[in-house]
C-alpha cells in the first residue's frame, strides 16, 4: 500500500468531525489542514529518501534521518489528537457538542477513530523506528515549513483553553442577573435593553417578557 493512501484514508476523519458545531468546527478545520499538510511534506520527503511509496519498504526514518523521522511522528500524534496539540482542542470541543446533541452518534464516532488510529499506528511504527534498509541515505529536506505548521497547531492548542475560559467568562458577567443588594434600573427594569427596543410589542409582549417565558409558552405564544 502507498503511504499517501493510507494516510488520506486515515486523515479523511477530520471531515468528519468538521460537520457538527461551529467554533469548534471552524478550529479543527484549520489545526486539521496545518497538520495535514505538514505530514504530506514529510511524507514526500520519507518517500525521497526510501526511493519508493511503499509502506513496506520505508523503514527506520529516525536513524537515517532524524529530523523526518521526528517530524512524522510528531504530526501523526498531532493529528491523532493528542494533547498539547490544537486538534486535542478542536475535538475535544467538537466530541462535547456531539454528546449533548446525539449521544449515540459520538460512542459510533469515537470507537470508528480509536480503529483507524490503531491501523495508522501500527504501519507508522516500522516507518520511524524499524531498521532502515541497507544503502538508506539522508537526503536534502528542507523542514522549515513543517516545523512552522506543527508549531502554529501547538501553539492553538497551548491558546485555545485560556482563550475559551476568558470567553466564557465574559459571557457569565453579561448574562449574569442583579443579586441581593444590587440596584435594578429603574427605566428598564433589569432588561438591560434600551427604551426603543423594549418600545417594540408583539402580541402585547416586549422582547424581555417574551424571553422570560419558558420554551413550551413561548411555542405556544408564537404558534
Amino acid at each position: 500500500m502507498e503511504v499517501a493512501r493510507l494516510l488520506g484514508s486515515k486523515l479523511r476523519k477530520g471531515d468528519i468531525l468538521a460537520l457538527s458545531g461551529d467554533f469548534g468546527a471552524l478550529l479543527h478545520m484549520l489545526v486539521h489542514s496545518l497538520t495535514k499538510s505538514a505530514i504530506f511534506v514529510t511524507v514526500g520527503h520519507a518517500a525521497h529518501i526510501a526511493g519508493t511509496q511503499s509502506i513496506e519498504q520505508i523503514r527506520g526514518l529516525i536513524r537515517t534521518q532524524p529530523a523526518v523521522g521526528w517530524s512524522l511522528l510528531l504530526g501523526v500524534a498531532a493529528i491523532a489528537g493528542f494533547p498539547p496539540f490544537g486538534i486535542f482542542m478542536s475535538e475535544f470541543l467538537l466530541l462535547t457538542a456531539t454528546i449533548q446533541a446525539a449521544p449515540w452518534f459520538a460512542v459510533a464516532l469515537l470507537s470508528g477513530l480509536a480503529v483507524a488510529f490503531a491501523g495508522l499506528f501500527r504501519h507508522l511504527h516500522p516507518m520511524v523506528y524499524g531498521h532502515p534498509p541497507e544503502g538508506q541515505r539522508p537526503v536534502p529536506a528542507n523542514m522549515v515549513p513543517v516545523a512552522v505548521h506543527l508549531g502554529l497547531v501547538l501553539w492553538l492548542g497551548l491558546a485555545i483553553p485560556g482563550f475559551d475560559a476568558e470567553q466564557s467568562g465574559e459571557e457569565g458577567q453579561w448574562l449574569e442577573q442583579p443579586g441581593e443588594g444590587q440596584a435594578i434600573c429603574g427605566q428598564c427594569q433589569g432588561a438591560r435593553l434600551k427604551p426603543q427596543a423594549l418600545a417594540v410589542r408583539f402580541r402585547g409582549l416586549d422582547i424581555a417578557e417574551l424571553s422570560r417565558q419558558s420554551v413550551e409558552r413561548a411555542a405556544a405564544f408564537l404558534a
